[in-house]
């Protein structure tokens, strides 16, 4: 299956009609939104984990700055 390019979905966004275009840029920004939340669950998710873990560092910024310069 070919990929789709950024011009050609353009392109084919073009040939829509108005009513068509406006339905087409609501459920692209409900989806690009639903992914955006699921990308911020999972991040937490992580960082839950990592304080379950004690993988979590604690410090002002110069310490944490010094711990990574430290590595």
């Amino acid at each position: 299956m070919a990929e789709m390019t950024i011009n050609d979905a353009l392109s084919d966004f073009q040939k829509l009609n108005d009513v068509d275009k406006e339905y087409f840029l609501e459920i692209a920004r409900k989806q690009l939104s639903e992914l955006k939340r699921k990308n911020i669950s999972t991040r937490v998710s992580e960082a839950e984990e990592n304080y379950g873990a004690g993988k979590i560092k604690s410090g002002s910024h110069e310490e944490l700055l010094k711990d990574l310069n430290d590595d």
